[in-house]
């Protein structure tokens, strides 16, 4: 016998600022948000949480950095009105499924008396006798991102901490900020914190958008920054890739900044 459909409606916030919303949804466990287009099945949020999870988990089995942006995360919801997600289930099941995920790795390392942290101690010590901390914050500039892209990185921080439009995104903005201050004080190589960028690039990029549109100039100012970003892409792949002939004048550059070139041959 088919289960009748019964129909509620309901204001409840949403977005990371709190912002309320209308949702319509009924007893076979379907959601809408008017406007969205399609329903939302609350086992596809279950599933996302799930995936969300693992993919930090697998993160964690591909590096232990990943850690660092677990507590950066960590952090900035409990800063931001994001912190009444702490009060659902889906959110621990994520939580849950990185950690299963994770299990395995620590494990191993507790039964071997966690010796990654020697090894990690060993490289540590290396890098700083060779100097390979140093220039942290200048090759942000260079290695993380490109000259051409700087502004845009600039841009996606003011989007995230001071525009209007941006205040429901905080969480990225806090999350970026935490975990790059979180590098900064454990002495991190200046190319760890490169994955955070993309999060303010993309906010960056909407503001430019915003901004250009206010002018009139956007075809004049897409068509200056584009040809920005190409020519710092070229100057990226030319001195950060191992593409200069040894012995050329560019391999005299690009051998000084990475001594790892040097060691390769």
């Amino acid at each position: 016998r088919a289960i009748p459909r019964a129909i509620v409606t309901a204001t409840v916030q949403r977005g990371l600022d709190g912002e309320s919303v209308t949702i319509i949804s009924d007893n076979l466990g379907h959601y809408r948000i008017p406007g969205l287009g399609k329903d939302i099945n609350a086992k596809d949020v279950v599933i996302e949480c799930a995936k969300a999870g693992v993919t930090l988990g697998l993160g964690m089995e591909t590096r232990y950095t990943m850690g660092f942006l677990a507590l950066g995360l960590a952090a900035a919801v409990l800063l931001t009105p994001a912190r009444r997600f702490l009060r659902s289930k889906w959110c621990w099941i994520g939580v849950g499924a990185s950690i299963l995920v994770f299990l395995p790795n620590l494990l191993w390392q507790a039964q071997h008396h966690f010796i990654s942290l020697d090894f990690l101690s060993h490289l540590h010590a290396r890098d700083l006798r060779q100097g390979r901390y140093n220039g942290f914050y200048s090759e942000q500039l260079w290695v993380c991102v490109n000259l051409a892209t700087v502004p845009i990185t600039v841009l996606g921080l003011w989007f995230y901490f001071a525009r209007e439009e941006g205040r429901r995104y905080r969480l990225l903005g806090w999350t970026f900020a935490l975990t790059f201050a979180l590098f900064a004080v454990a002495g991190a190589r200046s190319y760890y914190t490169a994955p955070l960028y993309p999060m303010l690039i993309a906010a960056g990029s909407v503001l430019f958008a915003i901004l250009l549109d206010a002018t009139g100039w956007s075809r004049l100012g897409w068509s200056i920054q584009w040809t920005a970003i190409l020519a710092g892409g070229v100057g990226f792949a030319l001195l950060l890739l191992p593409v200069a002939p040894v012995g050329s004048h560019l391999w005299a550059i690009t051998s000084k900044m990475h001594d790892q070139f040097r060691e390769e041959i």
